[in-house]
């Protein structure tokens, strides 16, 4: 069973952004559709003559679907080359000063937990593969794309993870992020999966609130 769809609207920005990442000089390409299966219960213990209950449906997210804050989403097959775990981790908002034309700014900060479950090396830039791409505000819903910078984390007193990293099998590592973005609250990140394209990468989308399915 998969939860509702949310509406959402992509950024006349995001080739800008997905043109930054075809720069980078490395990058692993994950073209296998995320998925989140969120954890099943234990069965019950069935008493002898008695019919067993059915088993439970484990519940499913996939794109478009958003995936949710600390959902371990998986890239890959189980026992494939490549296979990847990520989690998006702590949010926050905090304050930052006017912009060059002077409108006020928040900078906002997450983390993400990128685990190499595969049996190769993973290769990412996440400050040009990850970005905060949907703010919610009193007039509604602001979507673009809004990337982690040296400048926001300098401002914030914050270390953020620029650089192309490889992962060995089986490593796991969190990577740390700051942007500048209008004030709201953040309410959805974007990840693209493929950063050797310009445009129509696969995508994994979270969305700044627990999972309320499971």
């Amino acid at each position: 069973m998969n939860k509702a769809q949310h509406p959402r609207r992509v950024g006349w920005m995001v080739p800008m952004v997905l043109t930054w990442v075809s720069l980078a000089c490395g990058g692993t390409t994950l073209l296998d559709g995320p998925v989140y299966t969120c954890p099943t219960a234990i069965p019950p213990t069935v008493l002898p003559g008695t019919p067993p209950p059915p088993l439970p449906t484990p519940y499913v997210i996939t794109p478009p679907q958003d995936f949710f804050r600390d959902d371990p989403v998986i890239v890959g097959a189980a026992g494939a080359p490549l296979r990847v775990q990520f989690r998006l981790l702590t949010v926050q908002s905090l304050p930052a000063s006017p912009d060059k034309h002077g409108q006020p700014r928040r900078i906002y900060s997450w983390q993400l937990e990128v685990h190499n479950l595969g049996s190769q090396p993973y290769e990412t830039f996440p400050a040009l593969q990850m970005f905060l791409s949907t703010l919610t505000t009193p007039g509604g819903d602001l979507t673009g794309v809004w990337p982690s910078s040296q400048a926001a984390a300098h401002e914030a007193g914050l270390t953020i993870d620029p650089n192309l990293y490889t992962l060995p099998p089986g490593q796991m590592r969190v990577f740390r992020f700051a942007a500048y973005a209008p004030p709201g609250l953040a309410h959805r990140f974007t990840f693209a999966l493929d950063p050797t394209v310009t445009a129509g990468s696969p995508q994994v989308t979270w969305v700044n609130q627990p999972n309320p399915f499971c």
